[in-house]
């Protein structure tokens, strides 16, 4: 595999290519004999990875590092090799010899068969540094991208505008895309690299840089430059049309070979508007098709056609005149859409809700067909499913697909985000999608028509106001007060969503909203205080609930759900507050119709119950909830979706002598200048799920599992406002009684000692005083920092920025949520490192 990026950039951050391109074969030899050598020698057994530098000019090389195990290009080396990597290492450690064990992918040679591919792949790694303030967007040598995506196709060109569209960061490919955030100095962005330099590169193009300027500053191989600059002369041709009568064939074809979308086709062309552009690309498709243009199915052939392929690993190109597969078109086939790249706010929870459905399908006796294009996952596994096509979730892809394959029906409901985005337009495709309908869907994300149906079911929502004109904005604003919620319609992860606290915030989160969800509204709501949140995952039936399962956050409403900390079942609910809430969940079942899985978020205060959002798709906490209930919902959701019969649960079920936990991974240590605060757009890169007799012992195995740990003497306590620091009072008098020393900025240690809690005082960072907070937390003499800042604006988030981005950048244990703080403080006080029980999950009866 080769980086399309040079040295100096992590092969996780790098654009990576499969099989190599730019080498001369004597080069590649010369590696690959080297790399056997330090095997050889090391006497490594199993799987390994050796990394080179090699210089461009010369056969000169460096080796770099070589990992005697499973490395971050396993599964993409896997999966584009058709070569089971860790299977294969796997048997080996178990004492088998190469010679003894088939390739089970291949199914016909052995294992020692080298892989020889006869077409191209590319990696693209996801970043998303938009969701994080100050963050420092530059890629170098430790990695920032949170997933990445591999194409498949049969030249460079075809998998590089594949990949980018694959991304779902609203590009189109690597040409053809509009408001691009690149800065205005294009040379700045070429030689100093940030998660943009792709784009900066078609920038150049169109500001007349030639290929050996950009080379000069990105030092890029030039065939590489060479490929890119090829598809931006097709666009140029492209644009220089006007109608799709006037588009030759050939052209067509051209760029149909080189990863040009209908999508591009028509906005290069046919010239047409973003609102009018979903009918633009109907339109090209159907000119194409008449034209005979389609897409050929082609199977991964690792054996270079020196045996017959077995393989279900399947992919679409323009490069090819026949299937190499056969279409059963019999109605047992179910499509279940995976769920792209993994990104903050959809990852390894949404495969696992695919590979699900996959199994239950599969079990049911129907023939399951995945697409999806991220190889880090289980359902592009070469035995997951009955096949697999390794390609786009793009509305002309799976159209393409469904075409061959004329499924019984799609499921969209199991893959996050991205399929349900889809379930408007299938629909208008007349494409039978499986379980709840896609206007009920469509009645649920956009945020107007759920507004208006709560407001006519009589329940409770915050008051909310569409965005229409600012004026009404401003005026709703006055009415409510700050602070205020701004949500776009179809988004995952509360992208581009914000709590703000004026009015100047207003109009600039209101602007970057509608550029997230250009075709869906935008709606403002006011934001409640002190609130918790509360979360019910559900399966239903026609409209009738069939099970759900009620979740309470730790922290006050404010932290995404993604982020939050949470606890099943709950343990401080009135029982009033359950009751309405699970009212309301049958109410709102009944209404959409829904059959399959459904989320709804619900505020709570006093007893009073208001619902945020709704999901009709499988939610990132459904994993978490089966596992602790040990019932499998997407297994019964999947069922219904099937038309197959399921059991009403019994009410028992929900009667459990233990309690889950599920806490967030942060990865701030890596995302140099962000602020390490929490909103209610995610920020988590993972999660954590563990089991405890009570509460705290299962809050602390799981904060403890997100890498804090006891803090061995000393607690920094910066507190926020005065319900914040009413939260902490009895914590930090346990803490003072279990012997911690405890050191406060001035605020709090004057709070903490009118109420008898002796404590240190600490000056801000901005203060030219000593004893500072800056110095003893550089000095190592803090063992964990908690900094909740008094609300989220942007004068309050600054003054404690260097007390939290510090604490980070220290690898110090931070929190900034008060709920949050005093329960792992209460966690630490009541139980020691020897007091945690270990129990397997199944002795949790």
């Amino acid at each position: 595999m080769e980086n399309f990026d040079p040295l100096g950039i992590h092969t996780g951050e790098s654009i990576v290519v499969a099989p190599m391109q730019t080498l001369s074969n004597s080069e590649f030899q010369k590696l690959r004999e080297i790399a056997l050598t330090i095997v050889r020698h090391v006497g490594i057994q199993g799987e390994c990875n050796v990394q080179f530098a090699l210089d461009p000019f010369s056969e000169e090389y460096r080796v770099i590092e070589v990992n005697a195990r499973l490395s971050r290009s396993s599964a993409l080396a896997s999966k584009a090799t058709g070569y089971p990597l860790a299977f294969i290492a796997a048997k080996l450690g178990l004492g088998y010899g190469l010679h003894e064990l088939k390739n089970s992918i291949t199914k016909v040679t052995s294992a020692f068969f080298e892989p020889a591919i006869d077409y191209v792949v590319c990696k693209i790694p996801r970043w998303d540094m938009n969701k994080f303030q100050g963050v420092s967007k530059q890629i170098g040598s430790s990695m920032k991208s949170v997933g990445e995506v591999m194409a498949i196709g049969r030249s460079f060109e075809e998998v590089i505008q594949k990949g980018l569209r694959m991304i779902g960061q609203g590009m189109h490919g690597f040409v053809g895309n509009r408001e691009l955030k690149i800065s205005k100095d294009i040379r700045k962005e070429l030689s100093e690299p940030t998660d943009m330099r792709i784009f900066a590169i078609a920038a150049a193009f169109e500001h007349g840089i030639s290929i050996d300027e950009i080379y000069e500053m990105t030092k890029i191989d030039k065939w590489f430059l060479q490929k890119l600059k090829y598809i931006y002369d097709i666009q140029e041709r492209l644009k220089a049309l006007n109608s799709l009568e006037s588009l030759s064939t050939d052209l067509l074809i051209e760029a149909k070979k080189s990863g040009f979308s209908d999508f591009q086709i028509a906005r290069s062309v046919l010239k047409t508007p973003s609102e009018e552009m979903e009918d633009a690309v109907l339109e090209v498709r159907e000119f194409r098709k008449k034209a005979g243009i389609v897409p050929y199915v082609k199977q991964i052939d690792t054996l270079a056609a020196e045996y017959p392929a077995q393989t279900n690993y399947l992919y679409l190109t323009y490069h090819g005149d026949s299937h190499d597969i056969s279409f059963e078109r019999d109605n047992r086939s179910v499509v279940v859409l995976g769920s792209g790249a993994y990104r903050i706010g959809s990852s390894v929870e949404f495969d696992w809700c695919c590979v699900n459905a996959i199994q239950t399908i599969r079990k049911e006796g129907y023939r399951a067909i995945t697409i999806n294009y991220n190889p880090e996952t289980v359902s592009t596994d070469y035995d997951t499913c009955d096949k697999l096509y390794f390609d786009e979730l793009s509305l002309e892809r799976v159209l393409d697909i469904l075409d061959l394959e004329a499924p019984m029906g799609v499921i969209i409901s199991t893959g996050g985000q991205i399929p349900n985005n889809l379930a408007l337009r299938l629909d208008s495709q007349h494409v039978p999608i499986l379980g709840t309908s896609a206007l009920s869907i469509d009645r649920a994300e956009d945020r107007h028509k759920f507004s208006m149906m709560c407001d006519g079911l009589g329940i409770d929502q915050p008051r909310w106001k569409e965005l229409a004109a600012m004026e009404d904005i401003y005026a709703f604003s006055d009415e409510v007060g700050f602070p205020l919620l701004i949500r776009p319609s179809y988004v995952l992860s509360g992208a581009a969503m914000n709590v703000v606290s004026n009015r100047d915030e207003l109009k600039d989160y209101l602007e970057l909203a509608v550029r997230v969800s250009k075709q869906h509204p935008v709606v403002v709501t006011e934001f409640l205080l002190n609130a918790k949140e509360i979360e019910v995952d559900a399966v239903a039936r026609q409209g009738e609930v069939i099970l759900y399962a009620i979740g309470e956050h730790v922290e006050y409403a404010g932290v995404h759900s993604g982020d939050a900390t949470i606890v099943f079942p709950p343990q401080k609910l009135y029982f009033e507050t359950v009751r309405r809430i699970k009212k309301i969940t049958r109410q709102i079942a009944k209404e959409l119709n829904i059959s399959g899985p459904f989320n709804i978020q619900f505020l709570a205060r006093d007893n009073e119950v208001k619902v945020i959002e709704c999901n009709l798709r499988a939610s990132r906490s459904m994993p978490f909830v089966s596992k602790i209930l040990k019932v499998n919902l997407i297994e019964l959701a999947t069922k219904i979706m099937l038309n197959r019969p399921v059991e009403i649960l019994d009410k028992s079920t929900f009667d459990l002598d233990y309690l889950g936990v599920k806490a967030s991974q942060f990865s701030f240590h890596r995302l140099l200048k962000a602020d390490p605060v929490l909103g209610v757009e995610m920020a988590s890169t993972g999660e954590v799920g563990c089991l405890g007799e009570d509460f705290h012992e299962a809050l602390l195995k799981s904060m403890l599992s997100v890498g804090y740990s006891f803090p061995k003497k000393n607690i920094l306590l910066s507190t926020g406002t005065p319900r914040d620091k009413v939260e902490l009072l009895e914590p930090a008098r346990r803490l003072v009684e279990k012997g911690y020393q405890l050191y406060g900025t001035k605020g709090t240690a004057k709070y903490l000692e009118e109420h008898g809690v002796k404590v240190q005082a600490l000056a801000w960072p901005d203060e030219n005083e000593h004893p500072n907070a800056l110095d003893y937390i550089r000095e190592k003499k803090i063992d964990m920092v908690v900094n909740v800042p008094k609300n989220l604006s942007k004068n309050e988030l600054q003054n404690d920025y260097v007390i939290r981005r510090s604490a980070v950048d220290f690898n110090i244990p931070l929190i900034t949520n008060a709920r949050l703080a005093s329960a792992f403080l209460t966690a630490i006080c009541r139980f020691g490192p020897e007091d945690i029980k270990i129990q397997s999950w199944d002795e949790y009866k």
